[in-house]
Order: structure tokens, then C-alpha cells, then sequence
């Protein structure tokens, strides 16, 4: 028997009995439906975390933090505290391979108070004039402090767009506003930024930023907490920066190592391969439909074995071999997992298009995207699926004998 009018009697008894076939259908279809969605789900939330940290430097920052010294604490009394503008310039000013650098602390998230009467609560970053641009902040009126307001102490700062939104809902520019005891004019406000994900300290929306020189004026704690975040031209410089700072801070701080390192580079490599398996058993825990679909398909095709054992007679009597038989019964389970899976991939196409869609009403930066590899997986499990769970009654229906089959 040729494999055409296999096809074609197999699809016959499938349509035959469509209600039952559709019923089995399902089981796989939903299978390959959610293998699609949610691994285009995870993937689409892997692009946007991974835009938004590429967006600020990725792989290409290195973050130097303060710590308690492991060793001759005593003998931090021989210099400053802290880690300081000296160390900036010093350390990094002129090393190769740096493109930026800044000193900034977080203060943590304090009251607001502006001059309106209104209140809010905001993070307070003390701060120099690259931090924006490193951290990829723009304004979106007014101006960012600069040189000249750091040498001055100027008691300005920059608000982030929340905050200006909550305390003054028309004109921000030229307001007062009074945080941690500190009172300053606002000089600028930040543009919306969404960095989902991404947690280093303070809400991206909601901030308030002052002069570093100004912080340390009127705030305690400045110096103690204070970061340098340096970037670089390409994720490999960061060993080679790090070896390089560490000497000169050990040195200038007379061998005491009261700072630590954090390489984004290894950070990032070590959370992509998470999230990377995360996805992974995202997709298994989805096929574990699929296995119970070919449960389903098995059992069908045995109670259709039994019901149509004088038709296996009938055509074993008229010269049909026990491999035209299994074949036969092959290809059905295989026709009704392609075509489930099939509308399952169509329809998981189509969730995932509208999740997207959705998400991208409250979140602006969501980066939607399609797992191919989850597609193909899905189609290849649901035939394999069919043909692995359809072989046993396939192989019961051929061994059937003739004769015994035209007395059923």
C-alpha cells in the first residue's frame, strides 16, 4: 500500500470519528500552544531585561563599593574614609580602556517635601555631573548640574520624572523642594525612564539627585557610602581595570582593602545562564501536556484497534501485510498530533502577540519576541509524541490474525 492511500484511509477514520479525534486533539494542542507562549513569554522578558541593562553598560561596568577592611583596621585612621574624588580621578582618570566614571552615594529613600505643600517619598542619590550619562539618563526639561554647581555647592538638583509628576503636576522648574532635612531648587527633571529588572539601590522614577559637594554639606554618611561606577570600552578591559584599580587603591589606602569589586560582566554571565535554564524548565513543565496528549492518542487508537478488528481482517484477507496495517494506524496518531500541533502553535502564536500587546500598554520598554526554537520543539515533540504513543497499537492492530478478525 502506498503511503498516499495510507494517508488517505488514515484521515478517513480520523473524520470518521471526529468528535473523539478532536477531544484527543486537544490535550496536544494546548501542549504545543503553551511550549510556544510561555517560552516567547520568558524570552520576550530575557530581551527586555537584557535591553534595559545594555541600555546603562551591560557587561561593560564595573562597580567599586566601601567595606569593613579584613585585616589592620586600625590603621584606617592614616587617610580619608571612604572612597573619594581622589580615587576617581586618580585611579581611573587616565586608565586605558575607560570611557566614564562617577562617584555617587545612595542615601536610600527619604521624605520629599516641596514647596506646594505636597509630600512624597523619593531615593536620594548624592552625586557628580557624569552619573546621567553614564547611567543613560536624559532631561527632559531644565538642565543637569554640573561643574560649576559642584564647585559651588549649589543647593540645585535634578528630579526624576515620578517625583516631579506627584509634587508639582505642571512646573517643576525653579521650585523648592526640602529632602532629609536638605532644601534645594530644582534645576532640571529627568525623562521617563523604565529600567525593569534592575534594582541597584533606588527607583529609576523616582529619585532626587544633589550635588555630591552639597550632600556632604548638609547630609551625614555621604562619604562613607559613596560608589564609583566605572565603564568600559568592551567587557574584556574589566579584569585588566580591576587588577590595575586594585593596586592603586590598596596602595593609596596603605594596604588596607576596606572596598570591593562588583564585575557586571560575571554578574550578567551568571544570571543569563540562569535565566537561560529558567526558560529551559519553562518549556518541560509546558510538554508535560503534550506527554498527557499522547497518553490520550494511545488510547484512542486502541479502542479504535478494537472497534475496527473486522476491518483489519477484511483487508489482511485482500493481501494487505501486517506492515501496511502498521503503517496505517501510524499514521494516524501521527496526523492528528501534526495537526494539533499545528493549531497549537498557531494559537500560541497568537496569546503570545496579545500578552505583548498588553504588557506594552504599562510597559513602554517590553521587547516582544518570538521563540523559534520553541516553535520547531513544539511541532517536532507533537509528531514524535504521535508516533512513539501511537506505535503500540498500531503494532497490536497488525498482529491481529486474518481469521480470527473476520469472526469479530
Amino acid at each position: 500500500m502506498s503511503a498516499r492511500l495510507g494517508l488517505r484511509v488514515a484521515l478517513r477514520a480520523l473524520w470518521t470519528h471526529r468528535f473523539r479525534s478532536l477531544l484527543t486533539a486537544l490535550s496536544v494542542l494546548l501542549g504545543c500552544a503553551a511550549i510556544v507562549f510561555m517560552s516567547s513569554l520568558a524570552k520576550s522578558g530575557f530581551a527586555t531585561l537584557r535591553k534595559s541593562i545594555e541600555d546603562m553598560g551591560g557587561a561593560r561596568l564595573l562597580l567599586v563599593a566601601p567595606r569593613q577592611p579584613e585585616r589592620t583596621e586600625k590603621r584606617a585612621r592614616s587617610y580619608e574614609r571612604g572612597l573619594t574624588e581622589a580615587d576617581a580621578e586618580r585611579v581611573f582618570g587616565q586608565m586605558p580602556h575607560v570611557l566614564a566614571r562617577s562617584l555617587y552615594a545612595a542615601l536610600g529613600t527619604k521624605d520629599v517635601m516641596a514647596d506646594s505643600g505636597t509630600s512624597a517619598r523619593a531615593d536620594l542619590l548624592a552625586a557628580d555631573d557624569e552619573l546621567l550619562g553614564l547611567y543613560g539618563w536624559s532631561i527632559a526639561s531644565g538642565r543637569a548640574f554640573d561643574e560649576d554647581d559642584l564647585r559651588a555647592h549649589a543647593p540645585a538638583c535634578v528630579v526624576g520624572h515620578e517625583t516631579a509628576r506627584t509634587l508639582w503636576p505642571d512646573a517643576p522648574l525653579g521650585r523648592m523642594l526640602s529632602i532629609a532635612g536638605a532644601r534645594c531648587r530644582v534645576v532640571g527633571v529627568l525623562s521617563a525612564t523604565e529600567r525593569p529588572g534592575i534594582q541597584l539601590g533606588f527607583d529609576w522614577q523616582k529619585v532626587v539627585l544633589m550635588p555630591r559637594t552639597t550632600a556632604i554639606d548638609r547630609l551625614a554618611g555621604v562619604r562613607e557610602s559613596s560608589l564609583i561606577i566605572v565603564k568600559m570600552d568592551r567587557p574584556e578591559s574589566n579584569d585588566l581595570v580591576k587588577r590595575i584599580a586594585n593596586v592603586l587603591l590598596t596602595s593609596r589606602r596603605h594596604g588596607i582593602d576596606d572596598f570591593t569589586f562588583y564585575d557586571f560582566q560575571r554578574i550578567l554571565s551568571r544570571f543569563y545562564q540562569v535565566f537561560t535554564l529558567m526558560e529551559v524548565l519553562t518549556g518541560c513543565l509546558a510538554g508535560i501536556a503534550l506527554f498527557i496528549g499522547g497518553i490520550g492518542i494511545m488510547n484512542m487508537m486502541l479502542v479504535s484497534v478494537v472497534e475496527r478488528t473486522r476491518e483489519v481482517g477484511i483487508r489482511k484477507a485482500l493481501g494487505a501485510s501486517p506492515r501496511d496495517i502498521q503503517v496505517q494506524f501510524l499514521l494516524e496518531a501521527a496526523s492528528i498530533a501534526l495537526v494539533a500541533g499545528l493549531i497549537g502553535v498557531a494559537l500560541g502564536l497568537g496569546l503570545c502577540s496579545a500578552a505583548s500587546a498588553l504588557i506594552t500598554r504599562f510597559m513602554t520598554t517590553w521587547v516582544a519576541s518570538i521563540s523559534a526554537e520553541a516553535t520547531l520543539i513544539a511541532l517536532a515533540s507533537a509528531v514524535t509524541v504521535g508516533v512513539v504513543f501511537g506505535w503500540l497499537p498500531a503494532r497490536q492492530a497488525s498482529n491481529v490474525p486474518p481469521a480470527e478478525a473476520m469472526r469479530a
